[in-house]
Order: structure tokens, then sequence, then C-alpha cells
């Protein structure tokens, strides 16, 4: 799994540097800040060992006029795709078709994670404190495809102690996931 921990930091470095992440101030002097959230990722493993990464996330800008809901943070949905050799070398490509990369029944299977993590914390919230849960939502969705078999991952992130590394659930099919993190999150946190 530490490969699978590098590649998002890569990921993320990727994003960092694609888009000024942080405080930013325009021509104009108006201030503002831009974040992300990384929603999904895809880790294919080739023969010849490289890994083509399909990366999902989205692109907030907040304004110093942005606010709820009159006025809310811009919102930038993206999808990219690039090599990373066994090097840790990587190697764009921009004209993939990166839309034919997920399966109709991988997207509803997360749908239905997150909704029923949703309704677990919206449960759970009182015990913890105003907006305070025990684990940070949405939860992050890895799909690593070989030339042999398939890896479906959900990783889950400690809401109370940034140091705790994610919680990984992981099954071999689609259908499979969902009982996993039902199960895990029962055990975990009685829910």
């Amino acid at each position: 799994m530490k490969y699978l921990f590098e590649t998002i930091e890569i990921v993320k470095t990727k994003i960092e540097t694609d888009h000024k992440i942080g405080n930013q101030s325009g021509r104009s002097g108006h201030m503002s800040y831009v974040s992300y959230i990384l929603h999904d990722l895809k880790i294919h493993t080739a023969k010849n060992e490289n890994k083509q990464i399909t990366y999902w996330y989205t692109i907030y800008v907040e304004t110093e006029f942005t606010y709820e809901p009159d006025n809310p943070p811009y919102k930038y949905n993206y999808c990219k795709m690039f090599t990373l050799t066994e090097n840790k070398d990587i190697i764009e490509n921009p004209y993939s078709n990166i839309e034919n990369t997920v399966s109709q029944k991988w997207i509803e299977t997360k749908k239905q994670i997150t909704e029923m993590i949703k309704n677990a914390l919206d449960k759970v919230e009182w015990g913890y404190g105003n907006n305070r849960t025990p684990i940070k939502f949405p939860p992050r969705f890895i799909e690593l495809t070989q030339t042999t078999s398939d890896q479906y991952l959900c990783l889950i992130e400690s809401g109370l102690n940034e140091n705790k590394l994610p919680i990984i659930i992981e099954s071999n099919t689609i259908e499979g996931l969902y009982s996993n993190v039902l199960d895990a999150l029962k055990k975990k946190y009685s829910i």
C-alpha cells in the first residue's frame, strides 16, 4: 500500500502545481483563496509496470465577495490523466479518452457508499459536537486495475486527528465494497 500513498501525494502535488492553490491577489487587488478536493483516483498498472493514473477533482475559488448561499464559491470540476513510470516520471496524456474509463456500476456504488456515510454522519454528529464527526466527508475512492485482477478501495480519513492514517476498505468486486464499508463503519464507530 506504500505505492498507493505515494501515488496520492504525486497526484496532489500535480494538482497544486497545475493550479495556484492558496491565497491569491488579482490585478484589481481583490483577494481570493483557491482550494481543491480530490474525489476519485483510478490506477491502472500495465504489463510494463507503468501506471496510468486518472483522477477527478474539484477546484474551489472563494473571493472576498463569497457568501453562502447567495454567492457561493466558484467551482470547477476536472478529470485528468497521466502515466507514471517506474522512476516516478510523469508523462502527460492530454488527448486520452477519459470518459470511457469508469463503469456505470462503479459510479453508482460510489454514490451509494457516499450517501450511506452521509446518513451515518448525520446520526453521530451530536456525539462529537457541532459540525464535528469522527471521519472526514466525502470519502475518497480508488480503483486499481491490473491485467490479472481489479481492486476497489474506499479511503476514509479521520476527522478528529490529522495524524492518523486513513482507514482503507477494499474489495475485489465493486458490489463487495459497499458491504465492506458498512461492516467497517459498524465495527469502528458502532453505526
